[in-house]
């Protein structure tokens, strides 16, 4: 059975171009330089992969339609919705469109996973990025199954969204994430918490869920598991519970970090402090990527820009 990716958001905010470029190959270059046709209705296509991936874009002037009326059935069974939404939108309205995608999750297709992508990123500074991500991370620590992801086309931000979307289409494939897989997230935010306690001696657990970015589930897990261990412990202080390191925790922390490089192993998405992009030119990690079938006919090319592969 194939599983579907439902594409929504409002009008102008770049779904059809993400659709085209990392679902049907088209030159990004290309489609950043011609306004597109706005969709009407909804687009389709299959992806034929393991499994056979329908993608469903639907026209963001007919998002009333898709919300309010008998053809909000679309959503059913869907294992993804990409939720599409431009930076510069206020964050009020940003968060406004989200809870109606979890509003018809639940009604129609609670195991569903949200992807809310905060697109053209590369049109706000780094200080409105910050709100945004504080604003929505506070707003939606109690909600599961749904990630916010931060991209643009923009040669800078390119690779970053491009592996955004192999992991979409990977969570497609699989009906569940693997015991390796889910060992590393738990080890990668583990070392995350150990690192905000250290660095700032106490801290809460609602502050860290917005500074991992996790669910509560997720978050409770790997507390428990580091009591457990003897590695952190709660103290009081005045009515709240706050979380600090044991000596065998700050003991185990300074051994990993005199073993390890914390600047390889920690990738926050929300840091305290904003810094500016370097200036200076990087030799991006990913320059694109093709697909052929068995006859050597390319069926599906993305390039970081145009040429890359040549």
């Amino acid at each position: 059975m194939g599983k579907k990716i439902i594409i929504v958001g409002p009008p102008g905010a770049g779904k059809t171009t993400l659709r085209k470029t990392f679902f049907e190959g088209e030159s990004s270059t290309h489609l950043l330089e011609y306004s597109l046709d706005p969709t009407h209705g909804q687009e389709s296509l299959l992806l034929k992969l393991k499994e056979d991936i329908g993608i469903f874009d639907l026209a963001g002037q007919e998002n009333q339609r898709w919300f309010e009326s008998d053809e909000k059935i679309i959503f059913t069974n869907s294992k993804v919705i990409l939720v599409v939404i431009d930076a510069n939108t206020p964050t009020n309205v940003i968060l406004e469109f989200i809870m109606k995608i979890l509003e018809i999750r639940s009604n129609l297709t609670p195991t569903s996973i949200i992807y809310v992508l905060i697109h053209k990123i590369d049109l706000i500074d780094h200080k409105k990025l910050f709100e945004i991500k504080s604003e929505i991370n506070h707003a939606l620590m109690k909600e599961k199954l749904i990630n916010v992801l931060f991209t643009s086309l923009k040669k800078e931000h390119f690779s970053n969204t491009f592996s955004y979307f192999i992991e979409i289409i990977n969570i497609c494939l699989q009906d569940e994430l693997s015991s390796e897989k889910f060992d590393f997230i738990q080890l990668n935010e583990t070392i995350k918490l150990l690192d905000i306690i250290d660095k700032e001696l106490a801290a809460s657990k609602q502050d860290l869920q917005i500074r991992l970015n996790i669910t509560e589930k997720n978050l409770n897990h790997v507390i428990d598991s580091l009591i457990q261990k003897g590695q952190i412990q709660f103290s009081p202080v005045k009515d709240l519970k706050i979380l600090t390191l044991t000596e065998k925790g700050k003991n185990n922390f300074n051994k990993i970090i005199n073993n390890f490089s914390l600047k390889n192993i920690l990738q926050f998405k929300d840091e305290a402090k904003v810094l500016e992009p370097s200036k200076k030119e990087k030799i991006p990690p990913f320059v694109g990527y093709f697909i052929a079938n068995k006859d050597g006919l390319t069926l599906i090319t993305i390039e970081l820009f145009d040429g890359a592969l040549l």
